[in-house]
């Protein structure tokens, strides 16, 4: 009688932390820039004023780390919550030297970025930490 071999299972392929991690920055930016464009043209279309945007900017900000941070740490199989954190602090990294570069931002607070950075990447970090329930209750 012939016995069949079953073909060993490829085991599962580890993620690269760093790779994630620039995965989750990349989708910040890009949502980021998205987000900026879309203000910019409402404000040009003058659908909003320029007095109306103090806090739609926080917001689209504040979504924007969300999203990275709950990519990577849905991504990441061990230290979800720090390299989620660490996101947020890249993200925000790059939001103060863009800022810093442009010869500075009016209403942009240094501490209140990075309260607003550093929470929102505990809220994307824990949403993405999150496992799945394999059964109904």
């Amino acid at each position: 009688m012939k016995q069949f071999h079953r073909k060993k299972l490829r085991p599962g392929k580890e993620s690269n932390p760093m790779k994630t991690l620039c995965g989750g920055i990349l989708l910040s930016l890009a949502l980021l820039g998205a987000a900026i464009c879309v203000q910019t043209l409402l404000i040009q279309k003058g659908r909003i004023g320029l007095d109306q945007t103090s806090i739609l900017p926080k917001l689209l900000y504040s979504v924007a780390v969300i999203c990275g941070s709950f990519l990577t740490a849905r991504k990441v199989e061990k230290g979800k919550l720090p390299l989620a954190l660490l996101t947020g602090a890249g993200l925000w990294a790059l939001t103060l030297a863009a800022a810093l570069l442009s010869g500075g931002v009016p209403g942009f607070s240094l501490g209140a970025m990075f309260l607003l950075s550093a929470g929102a990447a505990l809220i994307g970090g824990f949403a993405g930490a999150r496992k799945k329930r394999s059964r109904y209750l």
